[in-house]
Formats: C-alpha cells, sequence, structure tokens
C-alpha cells in the first residue's frame, strides 16, 4: 500500500539541567472501513478512499535525580485522527516515564502511556519499556516492550522488540532488529546501515514481513539526525 510515516522531533538537554522537547508524527495511509461507516447503498465490489491522517503532536520535559543514576520524564501529547467516511477526533493525553543507569552500561526505562482514557485507536492506554545495554564500545543490544490495554477486547496486546547495533570503526552502524505487533499479530524483520559521529547521523533501514500469507511487505526508512 501506499503508506507512509514522517516524524520530526527536536531536544535540549544541554543548557540546563532539565530537558525539553518537541515532537511531530504524521501517519497516512488506506484503512479498511467499517460497516457503520458504509452507505447503505454500497456494491460488493465498490472501493471507496478511505484514507486515514493522524497525527501526533507531543512536548516532553525530563530531568535527572539522584547522582545522575536515575530520571524522570512527562510528554504531553496531542492526537489529531481523520478519515473520509468516519470524520475528525481529537485528545489529548498524559506519558510520565521514569529511567535509571546500571553500571554505566545499560539504561532501562518505564513508560505509562497514555495515562488519560481517550477511546482514541491511536491513543491506547498501555506500559512500554525499554533497555539498553552498551556490551562494547562497538556492540550494543535492546529489548523495548510495549502492554496495549485498549486495542484488543479482554486481553493485552504485548508486543516485544529486539535490537542489536554494532559499528564497524566509529562511524558507521550495522543494525538489526525484530518485532512482533501484539495487535495484529504481524513479525517484523529489519536492518540498517548508516554513517554518524556526534554531531550528525544519516541511517537507512529496510523492514520486511516475511511471515505474510500473500505477499511479502516491506518498508523503507530513512533518518536524519542533527546536533547542535
Amino acid at each position: 500500500d501506499d503508506t507512509s510515516l514522517w516524524q520530526v522531533g527536536a531536544y535540549d538537554a544541554q543548557t540546563t539541567r532539565v530537558g525539553f522537547g518537541l515532537f511531530w508524527s504524521r501517519l497516512t495511509k488506506q484503512i479498511e472501513p467499517k460497516n457503520a461507516e458504509l452507505p447503505g447503498w454500497r456494491r460488493e465490489d465498490q472501493e471507496f478512499d478511505n484514507h486515514i491522517r493522524s497525527s501526533v503532536l507531543s512536548t516532553t520535559i525530563g530531568g535527572g535525580g539522584i547522582h545522575r543514576l536515575f530520571g524522570f520524564g512527562l510528554g504531553v501529547r496531542y492526537f489529531y485522527r481523520s478519515t473520509k467516511l468516519g470524520g475528525a477526533e481529537h485528545a489529548v493525553t498524559l506519558a510520565p516515564s521514569i529511567a535509571t543507569v546500571i553500571q554505566d552500561s545499560v539504561i532501562f526505562s518505564v513508560t505509562a502511556e497514555n495515562v488519560i482514557p481517550t477511546g482514541n485507536p491511536d491513543a491506547p492506554i498501555g506500559l512500554s519499556t525499554g533497555t539498553r545495554w552498551q556490551v562494547s564500545r562497538q556492540f550494543a543490544l535492546a529489548l523495548d516492550t510495549s502492554a496495549d490495554f485498549q486495542s484488543l477486547e479482554n486481553k493485552v496486546a504485548f508486543t516485544p522488540m529486539v535490537g542489536a547495533e554494532f559499528r564497524a570503526g566509529d562511524v558507521v552502524p550495522i543494525r538489526a532488529g525484530w518485532k512482533r505487533d501484539g495487535v495484529d499479530g504481524t513479525r517484523w524483520l529489519s536492518s540498517g546501515i548508516g554513517v554518524e559521529n556526534e554531531s550528525v547521523g544519516l541511517s537507512y533501514a529496510l523492514t520486511l514481513d516475511l511471515w505474510s500469507q500473500s505477499e511479502v511487505v516491506h518498508q523503507h526508512g530513512v533518518m536524519l539526525r542533527i546536533s547542535m
């Protein structure tokens, strides 16, 4: 399909003891219309343009705690979602988080996702964790998880994400990852490569759904980072 996702973010944690960020994302894709959205005269072979346009605007604030080993954060998110058949929806919610550093090599964080119930499908209530282990200067592992308590009725949608990064020299990161979506059950395998230093980074990633029953679904991703 013609799904596209754009994300832009800026974060400042250098000029003050408290960090502040502003982030924006925009998702566009075609979705299957619900029966309640369809006109009564719909024919079985008739197609409808039901593109979803979903945007998220988020501000975050965070800081450190005891001996720089403990941190906190709070995100305020505004969700906007519109479809041609279903109209527009709005929602505002909060996402508090805490993080800690273990033995200077492991970073662990917990985030309460969207603690204000809204019913918006783009803002499900949940709990996510992030873990990164810097095994050596050249090699790192990551394990992220999310538990979605809203999208599936009477069931928790648990999504694990595993990743690894190896640095060839100091400027070429080579990455690989795996993810299983707890909502729709799809499994994704990804690989990527980049060129980066402390000031700038450019990365490319290819993600594949090799377990699809019909055809191999693929996604391309490009990321640019600039640090000032």
